[in-house]
C-alpha cells in the first residue's frame, strides 16, 4: 500500500453497519484485526460466521487457533498471521490496523494509529504455541 493510500485509509470512516464486508470495502491493502480479549475474539468468530467468513479452511467457531490478530482478505477469507504479519502489524507501516472491540462498539477511533502502539497496549507477540 502506498503512503498516499494509507493516508486516505486513515481518513476513511466505515459508514453504516460495522460488518467485515464494510471494513474490507472501506480500505485497500493489508487489514489486520486486533482482539483485546478472548471475549472480543469469540464475538468476532460469531460475527464472522454469520457474515459467511472462513478462517483458513475452518468455520470461525471451529478454528483451533487462539489469536490476537487476524488478516482480513478478499472473498470472505481471514487468515492467521505469521511472524512477518506480526512484524508488519507492530511496525504499522503501509497497513490498516483495526481494534475490533472498538469497531463493533461503534467508536470512531477504531483504527490503531501512531508510534505509541506499545504504550497503548496494542503491541502483539507472535504466538508460536497458539495460546494467549
Amino acid at each position: 500500500m502506498k503512503k498516499k493510500d494509507v493516508k486516505e485509509a486513515r481518513e476513511t470512516k466505515v459508514k453504516g453497519l460495522r460488518t467485515l464486508d464494510n471494513l474490507r470495502s472501506a480500505y485497500q491493502g493489508k487489514i489486520y484485526i486486533w482482539f483485546e480479549s478472548d471475549e472480543v475474539y469469540e464475538q468476532f468468530k460469531f460475527n464472522a460466521k454469520n457474515q459467511g467468513y472462513m478462517i483458513g479452511s475452518y468455520q470461525p467457531e471451529e478454528c483451533p487457533w487462539e489469536r490476537d490478530i487476524l488478516s482480513l482478505q478478499q472473498e470472505k477469507k481471514l487468515t492467521a498471521c505469521n511472524i512477518i504479519s506480526y512484524c508488519a502489524f507492530n511496525e504499522g507501516k503501509d497497513v490498516v490496523r483495526v481494534d475490533y472491540g472498538k469497531y463493533i462498539a461503534g467508536d470512531e477511533d477504531y483504527l490503531i494509529e501512531g508510534e505509541e502502539i506499545e504504550k497503548k497496549g496494542y503491541k502483539v507477540k507472535f504466538l508460536q504455541t497458539g495460546n494467549r
